[in-house]
């Protein structure tokens, strides 16, 4: 690969480096409504209040890092008193028994000194009689919104730009007319930077994209339609079948781009002598263009490329500049970064560093009948992403699971004993009215239609509040009695 290209796909696909921090959680809801917790986490993200002692029945830290794939118990780690020496190893863990989801421990945080997330959780358990319905819904809020991420991004191409003019105008104004190529950073570069952002989020939110997938074959697809609709036509279907036809797509791509940096650096980069740009100025301007505007930039041009050396020279003079200097400078960054992609959302999901991973295991009681990760038995699921899956809008773990209580089941009508499917159609027709709830659980208890019967013949037709809640005891009756199904209608008939 052309060394001027292999920088800039170094730079805009390098997605991390380095061990990432791990977060493990598994998590058991018993049919009393006792919760087992137990966690595997990185230190950075426990706050201190949640290490007590006397928070867990054991805890401790890990003697080294847990494997990335890591399936085993949680409760057979070997723990130490006290983290090891090497602050990579710093791993808490802790289990417990607790009697309720609220009296579990805030134990997971993270974030920046603006902002912060942390887990939020709800378990409701209700009991329709015949069975118990239990729902579990955790959460990762993210810390951003819709209009100020919007706000933010207007501000950051805004800063941006002015760096951009500040190192081009210091770094070669003596010689070159660079005005044409800012007002084009200006309009044109700033409307694709907002539109790129606007795609990626709605991408995101009709989860036809999330930012930690792994690997996906269409992953930048997004980005793909945007980069054609202003003018850079770029394949980036990461999963090509053959080697060759990855070979393919990268030469495809490096022209691609090459033809469109070498259009637009030729229209708005002049010569202020008049002479028009030679190849080798024009090469030179190209290669050290893109290195210079980075933070990162690229030592050995500093050897070869005079034109770098004073672009780079500039770069570092706008950032001592900065009011308040260069920590001010990347405080600024960090934070508008933050406020467009949320917390460990990269910049458009790219990493230049290890972020976050989760993986978290659920069982609730009896039969699991809906949940959003991935299945692993008749009553457990998981979940497992990285943090930048928040964005934009969080991570919620949803799962629900129905408890049949057997002898309630088969002592009222032994036909839905092979209806289990039909069960769960219960709760659309009870419809968290409180008061039938309670009656078909004495039904339970009875085990009889009794206090069903009784509940409806309480009502008369002719108050006014017996209309609806009327109506759904006596399909609920009719429903039992059917074995989970209905009478049918005159037209049926």
């Amino acid at each position: 690969m052309n060394r001027r290209w292999m920088i800039l796909f170094a730079l805009l696909l390098f997605v991390g480096c380095g061990p990432a921090p791990l977060h493990f959680c598994e998590t058991t809801v018993h049919p009393d409504g006792r919760v087992d917790r137990a966690i595997i986490q990185h230190g950075d993200s426990t706050p201190d209040e949640s290490r007590e002692a006397s928070l867990w029945t054991k805890s401790g830290y890990l003697k080294e890092r847990p494997d990335n794939e890591f399936d085993g118990s949680i409760r057979d780690s070997e723990l130490l008193e006290e983290p090891a020496k090497d602050g990579a190893q710093r791993y808490f863990a802790g289990w417990q028994r607790f009697e309720s989801v609220d009296s579990i421990p805030d134990h997971l945080e993270f974030g920046s000194e603006a902002r912060t997330t942390s887990l939020k959780r709800t378990y409701q358990r209700r009991d329709y009689g015949l069975f118990i319905e239990h729902t579990w819904i955790e959460e990762l809020p993210n810390v951003i919104t819709l209009h100020d991420a919007q706000l933010a991004q207007r501000e950051l191409a805004k800063m941006m730009c002015d760096r951009i003019e500040f190192i081009l105008e210091k770094g070669i104004g003596d010689e070159f007319n660079v005005s044409q190529f800012v007002k084009w950073c200006r309009n044109e570069g700033t409307a694709w930077f907002v539109h790129a952002c606007a795609a990626l989020w709605e991408a995101c939110v009709t989860r036809e994209q999330r930012l930690d997938d792994r690997n996906p074959r269409r992953a930048f697809a997004w980005l793909e339609a945007v980069c054609h609709e202003h003018g850079l036509e770029v394949d980036l279907d990461l999963k090509k079948p053959s080697e060759e036809e990855s070979s393919n797509q990268t030469k495809y791509n490096e022209k691609s781009f090459e033809r469109f940096t070498t259009q637009l650096i030729s229209k708005t980069i002049q010569r202020k002598d008049g002479r028009a740009l030679s190849q080798e100025e024009l090469g030179n301007l190209m290669l050290a263009i893109l290195p210079a505007l980075t933070d990162k930039g690229d030592e050995k041009l500093l050897d070869t490329s005079p034109v770098y050396r004073r672009l780079k020279a500039a770069a570092d003079e706008f950032i001592d500049k900065y009011p308040g200097g260069s920590e001010a400078y990347r405080s600024r960054l960090k934070d508008l970064i933050e406020r467009i992609w949320g917390l460990e959302g990269g910049v458009f999901g790219i990493h230049l560093g290890a972020t976050k991973q989760f993986a978290f295991k659920m069982s609730l009681p009896g039969k699991l009948v809906e949940t959003n990760g991935e299945l692993i038995s008749e009553s457990a699921t998981r979940w497992e992403f990285n943090a930048s899956a928040m964005f934009p809008l969080g991570v919620t773990m949803r799962a629900r699971s129905i408890e049949r209580v057997e002898f309630a089941v088969t002592g009222l009508n032994p036909a839905l004993k092979k209806e289990d499917a039909r069960l769960s159609r219960l709760i659309e027709l009870v419809n968290d009215d409180e008061a039938l709830m309670k009656t078909l659980q004495s039904c339970r208890e009875a085990k009889s239609l009794k206090p069903l019967e009784q509940y409806i013949g309480n009502w008369k037709p002719a108050d006014d509040e017996a209309g609806e809640p009327l109506k759904r005891a006596m399909r609920v009756k009719d429903w039992l009695m059917r074995g989970g199904k209905f009478s049918p209608t005159p037209a049926e008939k």
